[in-house]
């Protein structure tokens, strides 16, 4: 899965490439709206077939369209907002680097790499993370998400550039199997339509994160340090949010048990 998933990102930047060059690098973000279409067929006319079985339940049993938790559209707008701040920075690493920090081109390459590096060490343990944290994972990664936010803002040098690429990197690992994670334990009978819905969210990230750039960066200076400034407070209230939101649950839960 991996290597396809490496594979498959070689050819969309080509592609992305191709019509940024040949229709402006606006359109190029019109290609994360490709998986919206499929994703809703998968959402709607895939059976009900749980991935993995609850012990209680026998292998046949039927599902019911009602088994589908709330929650998810909860963890669905998390990952959607953590997907959208964090394609602001992985797509305008080249230009933070070398326009705001003075940066080489060189130097914007290895950034890059250092944020693909870390997302790749954020993958091999996000087992063990979420096996320790469970729902608190996404938690976790809105947090990194903030420290690295909060030092991009401020950044000044390369070093600091990279530190904070790292942290966001690590958040890059997490949003995705963390929130399909949650949505599937909580919709344990509806797990493939939970899955598409929670999808669905990570793409129109993706997609908006060029248009929210543009929005968030009439609040500062029109620099991208003052985005990432702006983006940090935007993930504080996200967090807040989702902290308020599991104290809720658990409370709910406690009195249920």
């Amino acid at each position: 899965m991996l290597a396809g998933s490496g594979f498959w990102g070689f050819v969309f930047s080509n592609v992305s490439g191709f019509v940024g060059g040949k229709f402006g690098w606006k359109i190029a973000y019109l290609l994360h709206l490709y998986t919206v279409i499929p994703l809703i067929l998968f959402a709607v006319f895939i059976p009900d077939q749980p991935l993995v079985e609850a012990k209680q339940k026998k292998a046949n049993a039927p599902t019911q369209k009602g088994d589908l938790s709330p929650m998810i559209f909860v963890y669905t707008l998390a990952g959607m907002a953590a997907f959208m701040l964090i394609q602001v920075m992985w797509s305008n690493t080249s230009l933070w680097v070398t326009g705001t920090l003075g940066g080489t081109v060189a130097q914007a390459g290895m950034a890059s790499g250092m944020m693909s590096l870390f997302s790749c060490i954020g993958r091999l343990f996000f087992g063990k993370i979420y096996g320790k944290l469970g729902r608190f994972t996404i938690h976790l990664d809105l947090a990194l998400l903030i420290v690295g936010m909060a030092i991009a803002s401020h950044s000044h040098s390369y070093a600091m550039a990279l530190v904070a690429l790292a942290f966001v990197g690590v958040s890059m690992a997490l949003t995705a199997p963390a929130a399909l994670n949650r949505c599937i334990e909580i919709s344990p009978r509806c797990q493939e339509r939970a899955q598409s819905i929670t999808s669905i969210g990570f793409a129109l990230g993706n997609f908006g994160s060029t248009y929210w750039k543009l929005f968030v960066g009439k609040f500062g200076d029109g620099t991208l340090n003052s985005v990432f400034r702006v983006n940090s407070y935007f993930t504080v209230a996200v967090l807040v949010i989702a902290f308020g939101i599991s104290a809720v649950l658990i409370s709910r839960e406690k009195k249920a048990q």
